[in-house]
């Protein structure tokens, strides 16, 4: 208890050596408290402007896309188209063919 005793009167007079700690004052908060939420705020504003920027380069991609499915489309079209003809064509040269063949042995 003794050792307890000596210890407790050792340190109560180094308590006061030590300089206080500094208090804010409500102003200080206050101060502080608006420069996180400006900076918050302009952080919130980048991501926003980002957030569009990256909008507009998926909206651009996709129209791009769109844009090139409609190309492949009107391209397979006119071969489809193209393929018809020839095969209407043949059909034709060869019915011409059969038919002048049959008068031809008759």
């Amino acid at each position: 208890m003794m050792a307890f005793f000596c210890f407790v009167v050792l340190m109560f007079p180094l308590s006061g050596a030590f300089p206080p700690e500094p208090k804010c004052s409500k102003y200080d908060y206050e101060e502080k408290t608006l420069e996180r939420t400006i900076r918050m705020e302009y952080a919130v504003e980048r991501m926003l402007e980002e957030n569009k920027a990256v909008e507009r380069r998926i909206a651009d991609s996709l129209n791009t896309m769109l844009n090139e499915q409609k190309q492949m489309q009107v391209t397979h079209l006119i071969a489809f188209l193209y393929l018809q003809m020839y095969i209407a064509k043949k059909q034709q040269q060869q019915q011409q063919k059969h038919h002048h063949h049959y008068h031809h042995f008759k």
